[in-house]
């Protein structure tokens, strides 16, 4: 019965902590109107939630996705259900790829949160599965182009140098791509987390004061250029252990504090780039039109959204000899 209770929590406070993952990233994005979204509904028994606390890794609250599993979202503003398929290594991908990379395969790791991830949207439809099939249609000089979505719903920085450690860097990348946002530097994840662990355990009901609650308590710990350097240093991290090409990638404005810092420690690497809002030129990066998102309701890109964000890094990866495409 205690196991049965502690498995109980567990799953609780996983929910929590992707509904606060959530909030904080649309809560406090500079780019986004001052309206209240509908945050999307996850069964918590789609998580694993879990510590990865050793010698070399402090994270007391890390999670993935459960493998082979069916997300499905069914919120009413979304036109259809829509679902994502989770496989055997805990991805939202619609295949599963092969630990070996093969001769002529050109391999792509995609980071990030919730927008790399991609939720309302089906698998096969969004910006990575895009992007995948649009460089394989068009590019010739590689036998194969895979890209793999490693994104998940609420990561900052340090839980996808994590993710990565874990579950990409078996699959030896020739380049990571990172949609990288303000809020996976300004916010640290962890910090976060462990409030809304502790308020769990006090019984208190979870509500949007408590959200904001958990935000300022991350703050009152950690101020905001120590919490930009402690997701700096995870960058620097991830620099140790892989050392191939590495693009980060907003659709959105960077804060000048944190444009500043990532612009410094991209120019210590000829292997790192940096692309803005300004480079892409991508309509979708006013993320209030409904156009291209789920606007008012949600900022998440709509299908043609994504079909954007992959066009828009597609041709930057011509017009900048990123990929050769011949």
């Amino acid at each position: 019965m205690k196991n049965k209770n502690r498995g109980w929590v567990i799953l609780v406070i996983f929910q929590i902590i992707l509904i606060i993952g959530l909030a904080i990233m649309i809560v406090l994005r500079i780019d986004s109107p001052s309206l209240v979204p509908i945050i999307n509904h996850l069964d918590s028994n789609n998580f694993v939630f879990y510590s990865t606390k050793n010698k070399t890794n402090s994270l007391k609250y890390f999670y993935e996705l459960s493998p082979n599993i069916i997300v499905k979202d069914t919120l009413p503003w979304l036109k259809n259900i829509t679902q994502q398929t989770i496989n055997t290594d805990a991805l939202n991908e619609s295949t599963e790829y092969e630990i070996k990379k093969k001769d002529g395969v050109f391999r792509i790791i995609t980071l990030g949160d919730s927008f790399t991830y991609s939720p309302f949207i089906n698998t096969r439809d969004n910006w990575t599965e895009l992007l995948e099939r649009k460089l394989n249609d068009s590019c010739k000089n590689m036998k194969k182009y895979e890209v793999i979505n490693l994104g998940v719903s609420g990561y900052d920085i340090e839980y996808s140098v994590q993710r990565y450690m874990i579950r990409g860097k078996k699959y030896n990348p020739d380049m990571i791509l990172y949609f990288l946002k303000n809020d996976d530097i300004d916010i640290v994840s962890e910090e976060a987390n462990d409030y809304m662990h502790t308020h769990l355990k006090s019984g208190d009901p979870i509500s949007k004061e408590i959200i904001i609650q958990s935000q300022e308590y991350m703050k009152k710990r950690i101020p905001r250029p120590q919490a930009i350097d402690r997701e700096i240093n995870a960058l620097h991290k991830m620099g140790e252990i892989y050392s191939g090409k590495i693009i980060f990638f907003n659709m959105f404005s960077f804060d000048r504090d944190i444009f500043e810092r990532l612009s410094s420690f991209v120019r210590q690497n000829e292997n790192l780039t940096m692309i803005t809002k300004s480079q892409i030129e991508s309509p979708y990066s006013n993320m209030a039109s409904s156009k291209y998102s789920y606007a008012p309701w949600d900022y998440h890109p709509n299908p043609e959204g994504h079909k954007e964000i992959a066009n828009s890094i597609f041709n930057y990866f011509l017009t900048h000899n990123l990929i050769s495409c011949k």
